[in-house]
């Protein structure tokens, strides 16, 4: 709780600003992406057998003879290329063939590990309130716009893990998409001097947040208040 009087109501000449963090989740590509589908390729073409006892003994049979083949190329090979070769087929003696069952779940895996990837990103951002209208803008580019002049707003208070959120929701409308949410991590719903309710939210709920300081927040909070 502040014991500090609330700010100057702002005006077209003096509006009241607030520096914000615009969270953004983006879609990108591993660096590793373009090797995936070789790998995939190459892992189709390996033999594989039926998880089965005949299955089981064909693949030991296969086996035996790459390890045949192998220790000949190795012992009677005359060249550095040649035992080169032998090594990969002791290799591929004791691994060859897979099991059907183990080509798919390997297969899954690569699957998973060329799909796009998200991560969070943040762009600078600004709250500008006028006393009659509160705008997001994003370098110099209005995202949205509510008005508060005529009682067509409607102050919410929601919560999440991490943030605190003043939703400011055109009546009008009530859609996610035109209210504009100002979060903080610095302040808990106890430290206002407020009794409305406050909404526990999934964090993936807010449409397209703004992060400010808790005293900016706060201000905003006083100022809408009482306008």
């Amino acid at each position: 709780m502040s014991d500090a009087s609330p700010p100057p109501t702002p005006t077209d000449d003096d509006p009241f600003v607030i520096p914000a963090r615009l969270p953004y989740e983006t879609t990108y590509q591993p660096f590793w992406s373009p090797l995936i589908g070789p790998i995939r390729t190459l892992l189709s073409m390996l033999p594989s057998h039926e998880d089965s006892r005949t299955g089981r003994q064909w693949a030991k049979r296969i086996q035996i003879g790459l390890g045949a083949v192998a220790l000949g190329i190795v012992i009677f090979a005359d060249g550095a290329m040649l035992r080169a070769v032998g090594a990969l087929l002791v290799i591929g003696a004791l691994s060859l063939p897979i099991s059907k069952a183990r080509k798919r779940s390997y297969t899954g895996r690569l699957r998973s590990l060329q799909e796009g990837r998200t991560k969070t990103i943040t762009r600078p951002g600004r709250i500008v309130y006028d006393g009659y209208r509160i705008l997001l803008e994003k370098e110099g580019s209005k995202l949205r716009r509510v008005l508060t002049d005529r009682d067509e707003h409607t102050l919410r208070l929601h919560r999440d893990d991490e943030h605190l959120y003043l939703k400011v929701e055109p009546s009008s409308s009530g859609r996610d998409s035109d209210a504009i949410w100002v979060g903080t991590a610095d302040l808990e719903s106890s430290d206002l001097d407020d009794d409305r309710d406050v909404t526990s939210i999934d964090d993936d709920t807010p449409d397209r947040p703004a992060i400010v300081e808790g005293e900016d927040w706060r201000r905003l909070w006083q100022v809408l208040l009482v306008s």
